[in-house]
């Protein structure tokens, strides 16, 4: 029993001085973290797209409402094309379809035809401008009165390729008689970002 006592209080001791070296020891040591993300892609290059409509040119294109029938839709059959050409060296994402710079017109008073008018685009030539799951935009608002985004997420343009959308425009108001002497204008923007 006497070889016992002094094991235990040797056990103890180293015990005892275990501690205080680790308490010392976490108040003096030092932690370095680092950390790397994936590697980015640089590249240098063009990125150009070139946006035509059906008539080969950038020319503005006049929406006329009144030579359309009884839906009030522009164009009356089909739908106005929009060729998008990636002329540049880059591939890209064509990321939104916005209309801007809008200008209403008319008399004095004439109520804002831009609030009324609904801009619709689809990747589909053979779409239906009737189904109620179609998304028509607006081609300006209260609140953005100089354009807005009408399209997004449009999908990938490699390089040297070319895309066609397909646009109708339509007046979104019931009554037509009080718009008759009304003007509206805008031009379309397409954003485009570089293919990662």
């Amino acid at each position: 029993m006497r070889l016992r006592k002094p094991a235990l209080v040797a056990v103890s001791a180293v015990a005892v001085i275990a501690a205080i070296c680790g308490v010392l020891l976490s108040t003096q040591a030092a932690f370095t973290a680092r950390t790397t993300g994936a590697t980015l892609p640089i590249t240098a290059g063009r990125l150009a797209v070139e946006l035509t409509t059906s008539s080969g040119t950038r020319e503005p294109v006049s929406v006329d409402l009144s030579e359309v029938g009884p839906e009030m839709m522009w164009p009356e059959a089909d739908s106005l094309p929009i060729s998008l050409d990636n002329t540049g060296d880059l591939d890209c994402v064509l990321t939104r379809l916005e209309t801007v710079e809008v200008r209403d017109g008319g008399p004095e008073g004439a109520p804002q035809l831009s609030r009324v008018l609904e801009v619709a685009v689809s990747g589909d030539p053979a779409q239906d401008w009737h189904d109620p799951a179609l998304e028509w935009h607006r081609v300006a608002t209260e609140a953005e009165p100089e354009g807005r985004s009408i399209a997004s997420e449009l999908g990938d343009l490699p390089v040297g390729a070319t895309r066609t959308l397909y646009l109708k425009v339509r007046f979104g108001a019931d009554e037509a008689a009080a718009y008759s002497a009304s003007t509206a204008a805008f031009r379309l923007v397409v954003t485009v970002r570089q293919l990662l």
